[in-house]
């Protein structure tokens, strides 16, 4: 018999949503220039998110991310930094789902007001 791993070994609640993100690689060489990327998240948790990218990267590599929200009329942009923890190629489409865990002490506070979803940076 096989021992049944868990499907959701996460801590944290996670929240489906479509966000748009840019990500830039911290690990690029400083004489290339900033290798700015947009792309959508897939979920948001306190601790980490999963994004669609169209060009994988290596698995530990540092990023920096901004991430836009819109609330009503106002629009909030916050900037994180994590590294890959996980790669899901899809299998079609040409699109990758990264998971990034959030660098230690940046923590994302999730609330779901009224359907809308609203985050905050706090420092953890």
């Amino acid at each position: 018999m096989f021992a049944r791993r868990s499907v959701d070994r996460r801590h944290d609640e996670r929240i489906a949503t479509e966000c748009l993100v840019q990500i830039q690689p911290l690990d690029a060489p400083a004489e290339s220039g900033p290798d700015l990327r947009p792309c959508v998240t897939h979920d948001l948790s306190a601790h980490g998110m999963g994004v669609w990218v169209d060009v994988p990267y290596p698995g530990w590599s540092h990023l920096l991310m901004s991430i836009e929200q819109i609330e009503g009329n106002a629009t909030r942009i916050t900037s994180l930094t994590g590294s890959v923890v996980r790669t899901h190629p899809e299998q079609t489409g040409g699109r990758c789902l990264l998971g990034i865990r959030f660098a230690e002490g940046q923590v994302l506070e999730l609330t779901k007001p009224t359907g809308l979803i609203r985050f905050s940076l706090v420092s953890g």
